[in-house]
């Protein structure tokens, strides 16, 4: 007996248990009285599709899409890009251009200041609120007159032995000044 369930539309087979009882691989088939099997109606697209998934380079493409639909995503709830404000493919695509170029702007912000050797401004917003000044880190190494790096002596860690440290002049700016 088969019918097609609605509600997870499948396919359902029932065996009666007169049938189940004189076959020859029952103890293979099943341990009750009859067998109930039910197959999805697409059931021939989606075994492709499953065998597609077991692909590594599925896993890679899936890793791809992360990334992207990430982007959509903070668009969409931490820009405001959840409704767009007007209409016509031109207006749309102008507010699209914007919260995209805010959304790069906002990752420049973080790169330079997570790869920089200068300490970040007291006063930079994050989200809307005004976040507290950061203390800048002593680096153990200084930027001489020509550009190159120097390492100072291990005796200057903290900020007391620092007072007395004689800073270079930025370039170009001892010539003006004498």
């Amino acid at each position: 007996m088969t019918w097609i369930n609605a509600r997870n539309r499948t396919q359902v087979y029932v065996a009666t248990p007169k049938r189940c009882r004189d076959c020859r691989q029952k103890a293979q088939c099943t341990t009750g009285s009859y067998r109930q099997i039910a197959i999805h109606v697409h059931e021939a697209a989606r075994q492709p599709a499953r065998e597609r998934a077991r692909v590594p380079a599925f896993a890679a493409a899936r890793r791809q899409r992360r990334r992207l639909e990430a982007l959509f995503a903070e668009l969409k709830n931490q820009i405001g890009l959840r409704r767009l404000r007007l209409r016509r493919r031109k207006f749309v695509r102008e507010q699209f251009l914007l919260a995209a170029t805010a959304q790069n702007l906002k990752r420049l912000v973080q790169f330079l200041t997570r790869n920089s050797l200068q300490p970040v401004p007291a006063a930079s917003y994050e989200r809307g609120r005004i976040r507290k000044e950061r203390k800048p880190v002593i680096s153990t190494q200084e930027i001489t007159s020509e550009g190159r790096v120097a390492r100072k002596p291990e005796s200057f860690n903290s900020h007391s032995d620092l007072s007395n440290v004689s800073r270079p002049s930025p370039v170009g700016l001892s010539a003006a000044v004498e």
